[in-house]
C-alpha cells in the first residue's frame, strides 16, 4: 500500500504530541511493508507535497498512486473538505481510501472554558463570558449540534474514524446518532523512546518535578501547576526540589510573568528543547490538561520512570495509568488534592521508587509491537 499523510503543516517532533505521535506512527507504517509519504499539507499558502507545490492534487494522488489518505485533524471539516474539493473526491470515487484520526479528545473544550483563560480580558471578553454563563445551556445545547454536524460529516467522508482511545467513543456515539458504529476504531500512540529504561535509572533521579508541554493555557492549565507549585516551594522541606518546564507556547510571557509576581522559586522555563534527557533525571511528571486525546508525555514519562501526577479529566488517562500503582490520577480538578498528592510522593522515596518500577512496567503495554499489530488490523479491515 501506498499511503500519505494530509496536515496542515510540516512535522516538528519538538512542538507537539501529535507532530512526535504522527512521525512515530509514519515509521510503523513502514515496518508493515507500506510505503508511508509524509507529508501533503494544505495551508493558507496553498497544497504542497512536503516544501514542493502541487499543482494539480488528483494527478498527485495517481502518480504516486496512493491508496490511503491519512487525515489528521479529526476536530474540523476544513482539512478534509478543502482535501475533497482539490481533487480528493475524485481520486477517492476512483477507489482511494480515507482515514480521519483525532489526536485530542473528541468532547472538545466550551467557548466559556476559552473566554475564562484569557490572560487580559477585553470588556467584549467579560460581556461574552456573562452571556454564556447566564445562557449556559442554550450554548451548551448549540456547541454539541455544531460538533455532531463536523463529526457527522467526517465519518460520513471517511472509511475509517480512528481515536486513541476507545474510551472516546461513548460521548461520539451521543452525538453521532448511528444505528451502527463499523467505522470506529481506536489506535493509542505508540511509545515515543525506542525504548523502556532498566529500574538502574532510578539511581540517577534528581528531586525535579517536570511538566513537558505546549504552553498554552486554554489547552494546558499550566497555571494549575504553577500554582502548587508556589504552594510546595514555600515549604522548607522541599527546598531541595526543582520544578522544570519544558516546551514553548503563546502563554510562555504569561507564565514567567506569574512567576516573577509571586516570586516562585526554583521554577525554570526550559523552552523546546528535545524532552527525553529530562525525563531521565526528573522523578515526578505533572499533567493538568483539561482534556487531552491520549497524553504522549505520561507514556513518556512511564518510560523513564518518572511517576505521573495528573488531573483525570480525560477517560483516557484511566486508561494509561492505574491509579495508586504507578500515578496518581486526581479527580474533579482539586488543586488542593492535586498538591497533597504530589508532597505525599515528596515525602516518602520508598512510594515512589515502587511506583516508578511499575510505570516502567506499565509502559511496555503501549509497545511499538502492540501499536503496530492495531494498524496492521486497521488497514487489513480497510479492505476487508
Amino acid at each position: 500500500m501506498n499511503i500519505a499523510w494530509l496536515y496542515n503543516k510540516s512535522l516538528n517532533k519538538c512542538v507537539g504530541g501529535t507532530e512526535r505521535a504522527t512521525i512515530l506512527a509514519i515509521e510503523m507504517i513502514k515496518l508493515l511493508g507500506h510505503n508511508s509519504f509524509a507529508n501533503i499539507i494544505i495551508d493558507e499558502k496553498g497544497l504542497f507535497f512536503e516544501d514542493t507545490p502541487i499543482d494539480d492534487l488528483y494527478q498527485f494522488l495517481k502518480s504516486k498512486k496512493i491508496d490511503i489518505v491519512i487525515n489528521q485533524i479529526g476536530y474540523s471539516k476544513v482539512l478534509l473538505k478543502s482535501f475533497l474539493e482539490r481533487g480528493g473526491g475524485k481520486w477517492r470515487q476512483e477507489g482511494g481510501k480515507i482515514v480521519t484520526y483525532m489526536h485530542f479528545d473528541p468532547k472538545m473544550m466550551r467557548d466559556l472554558d476559552y473566554f475564562l483563560s484569557l490572560k487580559d480580558k477585553r470588556i467584549k471578553d467579560y460581556l461574552i463570558i456573562c452571556k454564556l454563563y447566564l445562557l449556559k445551556q442554550y450554548y451548551s445545547k448549540k456547541e454539541r449540534n455544531i460538533y455532531a454536524d463536523i463529526y457527522r460529516y467526517l465519518y460520513n467522508e471517511s472509511d475509517k474514524y480512528v481515536t486513541l482511545s476507545p474510551t472516546h467513543f461513548p460521548y461520539l456515539k451521543s452525538l453521532l446518532q448511528l444505528e451502527t458504529y463499523n467505522k470506529l476504531y481506536a489506535i493509542n500512540n505508540t511509545l515515543t523512546f525506542p525504548d523502556i529504561s532498566s529500574p538502574e535509572i532510578l539511581d540517577y533521579k534528581d528531586k525535579t518535578v517536570l511538566l513537558v508541554a505546549r504552553l498554552s493555557e486554554v489547552h494546558k492549565k499550566i497555571s494549575v501547576a504553577l500554582k502548587v507549585w508556589k504552594n510546595i516551594s514555600r515549604k522548607s522541606k522541599y527546598l531541595d526540589w526543582t520544578f522544570k518546564i519544558v516546551g514553548d507556547g503563546q502563554d510562555m510571557q504569561r507564565y514567567k510573568d506569574y512567576v516573577k509576581k509571586n516570586r516562585v522559586e526554583r521554577v525554570s522555563f526550559e523552552g523546546e528543547k528535545n524532552p527525553e534527557p529530562y525525563y531521565s533525571k526528573a522523578s515526578l511528571f505533572l499533567m493538568t490538561s483539561p482534556s487531552e486525546g491520549w497524553g504522549l508525555t505520561i507514556t513518556e514519562c512511564l518510560q523513564r520512570g518518572v511517576v505521573p501526577v495528573i488531573m483525570n479529566t480525560s477517560p483516557v488517562f484511566s486508561e494509561i495509568v492505574v491509579n495508586n500503582k504507578c500515578g496518581i490520577l486526581v479527580e474533579n480538578y482539586n488543586i488542593e488534592e492535586f498538591q497533597n498528592a504530589v508532597e505525599k510522593l515528596m515525602d516518602d522515596a520508598a512510594l515512589r521508587s515502587t511506583m516508578a518500577v511499575n510505570a516502567l512496567k506499565r509502559a511496555e503495554l503501549f509497545s511499538k509491537e502492540n501499536t503496530l499489530k492495531k494498524w496492521k488490523e486497521l488497514i487489513e479491515n480497510i479492505y476487508s
